[in-house]
């Protein structure tokens, strides 16, 4: 059986010869620890590089993109993962170069501005400070203007997106199966959660604008043989939703359902990601959306995979294993009994792929990845025992 047979098979909830795994982006050191050489695959590290290289030519840029697509191929093929996707990269030229570590971005024409640090101790390349910070609502509005001018050029086919895509598809496209990305997240900064209450103007207008250009890329997606779609973003902590139900049922809902609807007419299923506890948000987010799956499932902030199986056994569920504590500081025994405990509550009648709870981060040992996927390989065999 291929890996696309079997992840398909899973999708309709019926039982392949075992589980199929996956991950959701590993970290640029731990890839090179499996590979054995230095590579370039996911996190702050990638991020830097690329903007470094971005910043010295276009030339430069060209190569180092060369160099992530290379990577993943062999590190997907050394893992011998079952679904593929991309890597979210930050492949903008910055403006200026502040030091080794920090980049100023500018667009002459609104004025935007925005300042990235790579800090080493977690391996993230972050926003440390921007005109939407500083200005607000004014910035926003700004912003807004150019989202809404650049629609067509941000979702066409002939973004680099797709050029990728078409690169995975012609690699992996007959054996496993393809993830593409698209659809609507609302900024969790403070200046965007402000305007909730204060601008629900510029909510309403941000989220039609990611609306319109979601439902363009869904469309190219299909066209490019992709065969999950994935989208969302964190809109939730270990505690609960950052914003409230009633928010998320006015401004989220109705547009998340066009994404769904769009996404099953080309014959796509369409899974929703975020981390944190989504309880509270569960019977929109897991029934009323039409979502079909529910990636980087939080074990941490209580997202139990025996609950959400038996409440929604129509959902495919990602995911679980605790990324920021068993697979960082687990011994080998706790890395193999928390996979066995996700395959025996989840994998039973199909709809459950095994994998991270999240982004494999800097500091996880290697080590403790390949044994989650061997014992994954090695217990996932259908039937669950």
């Amino acid at each position: 059986m291929t890996s696309k047979e079997r992840v398909k098979k899973t999708l309709d909830h019926i039982e392949p010869d075992r589980v199929p795994i996956a991950e959701l982006g590993i970290a640029s050191s731990i890839a090179s620890e499996i590979l054995g050489r230095e590579a370039h695959t996911g996190g702050g590290n990638l991020h830097r590089d690329e903007t470094d290289a971005l910043f010295q030519s276009e030339e430069a840029g060209r190569e180092f993109a060369d160099r992530i697509f290379q990577d993943i191929i062999e590190l997907y093929t050394s893992l011998d993962l079952d679904i593929v996707s991309l890597p979210w990269r930050m492949n903008v030229k910055p403006t200026k170069k502040i030091d080794e570590n920090t980049f100023y971005y500018e667009d002459k024409q609104t004025g935007l501005w925005s300042l990235y640090r790579y800090i080493s101790e977690t391996d993230i390349f972050t926003e440390i400070d921007s005109s939407i910070r500083k200005e607000g609502f004014p910035a926003i509005e700004r912003f807004l203007e150019k989202e809404e001018a650049d629609i067509v050029k941000n979702n066409s086919e002939e973004s680099s997106y797709f050029k990728d895509l078409d690169l995975l598809v012609n690699t992996f496209g007959e054996q496993k199966a393809i993830v593409g990305d698209s659809g609507i997240v609302i900024p969790i900064d403070t200046p965007w959660l402000e305007a909730f209450i204060l601008r629900p103007d510029l909510i309403e207008r941000y989220l039609d604008v990611q609306l319109e250009g979601a439902l363009r890329r869904i469309e190219l997606l299909a066209e490019h043989k992709a065969d999950i779609v994935i989208g969302g973003g964190d809109l939730a902590d270990k505690n609960g939703p950052v914003y409230s139900p009633a928010h998320f049922r006015k401004f989220v809902l109705p547009r998340l359902k066009k994404i769904t609807a769009l996404s099953h007419k080309v014959g796509l299923p369409y899974f929703y990601r975020t981390d944190g506890n989504t309880w509270l948000l569960a019977r929109e987010l897991f029934i009323e959306s039409g979502v079909d799956g529910y990636v980087e499932i939080d074990k941490s902030a209580g997202m139990d995979l025996g609950e959400l199986k038996q409440k929604f056994p129509h959902l495919t569920l990602v995911g679980n294993i605790d990324c920021g504590e068993t697979l960082v500081n687990g011994r080998k025994e706790d890395v193999i009994s928390e996979t066995i405990d996700c395959l025996r509550k989840a994998a039973p009648g199909g709809g459950y792929i095994l994998a991270p709870s999240n982004f494999v981060q800097k500091g996880v040992p290697a080590e403790n990845l390949l044994i989650m996927y061997e014992t994954a390989k090695q217990y996932g065999a259908y039937p669950i025992r």
